[in-house]
């Protein structure tokens, strides 16, 4: 609320038939303005704003398999340094490959903001709290199959594997524990 209407605000697309899904956009103009500037990025898309490259790549966990959201994760680019934005998401193999495929020939260092490293194993089934089914945090099942509650879903963060795999192909040199509260940087001193 603060910025100058004219610095834009990115957020993921929206689709009015998902009805668990939030119209940021709209949102956004209504609380703020109608002159208020917001660009909608669909996975894959890049928008350039001065010499910084942002490009939507999907988001994926906090939400059960049968509802499939548009969410985004986000690859700033320099020339000079990569930073991957994954607030909460569960770094999947498509993931990983994405970064891999964007950063692979830059040896520009990449920071790697995610939720905490992981074995890699499965959760009994989804879910927000791991300790209950329902929960007052989350809406979702009102609108997800009964089954989905109890497909097995991986933890949200990167697994060593993916995270090997990550490091190896790439210039990794930063992990930030991110929406993690105060957890500290990681500097990663040697692949």
């Amino acid at each position: 609320m603060m910025l100058p209407e004219d610095i834009p605000i990115v957020v993921p697309d929206c689709h009015p038939d998902h009805m668990w899904e939030v119209d940021l956009s709209t949102l956004i103009r209504n609380v703020l303005g109608r002159r208020r500037k917001v660009i909608r990025l669909k996975h894959g898309e890049t928008i350039t704003i001065d010499d910084i490259r942002t490009t939507a790549f999907p988001f994926f966990g906090e939400m059960p398999s049968s509802l499939k959201p548009f969410w985004n994760c986000y690859l700033f680019e320099t020339d000079d340094a990569a930073v991957a934005c994954a607030a909460d998401a569960a770094i999947t193999d498509k993931s990983v490959d994405f970064l891999i495929k964007r950063l692979r020939r830059k040896r520009k260092p990449l920071v790697l903001c995610a939720r905490l490293i992981h074995s890699g194993e499965t959760s009994p089934g989804f879910r927000d709290e791991t300790g209950t089914l329902f929960n007052f945090t989350r809406l979702w099942a009102w609108y997800m199959p009964i089954w989905d509650l109890f497909q097995p879903v991986e933890e949200l963060g990167i697994s060593e594997s993916r995270f090997r795999k990550l490091s190896q192909a790439t210039n990794l040199r930063f992990y930030l524990p991110y929406a993690m509260g105060t957890a500290p940087w990681f500097r990663i001193v040697d692949c």
